[in-house]
């Protein structure tokens, strides 16, 4: 399940990525369009840009977290003797 979550993680943060955003803006206003959403995406292109920028370096470091496979000690006290 962690290994799905962070690719779709990465595939989300990918989407996100601020190069993509020229081809990826106006789809997303094609499905929002008329909307609430859409207007504020419309009115904010740069709020929506720098979002986008925190998402993707965000996601990236969730996407590597999650796909390291590192698994955090059941219990980080040792046994007593």
């Amino acid at each position: 399940m962690r290994t799905l979550a962070g690719w779709i993680v990465a595939a989300t943060a990918l989407l996100a990525c601020p190069c993509h955003l020229p081809f990826t803006l106006p789809l997303l206003l094609a499905l929002v369009g008329g909307t609430a959403v859409g207007s504020v995406i419309l009115t904010n292109p740069d709020l929506v840009i720098v979002l986008a920028t925190a998402y993707f370096f965000l996601g990236g470091v969730l996407a590597l977290w999650l796909l390291s496979g590192r698994r955090a000690p059941a219990d980080p006290t040792p046994p007593v003797s």
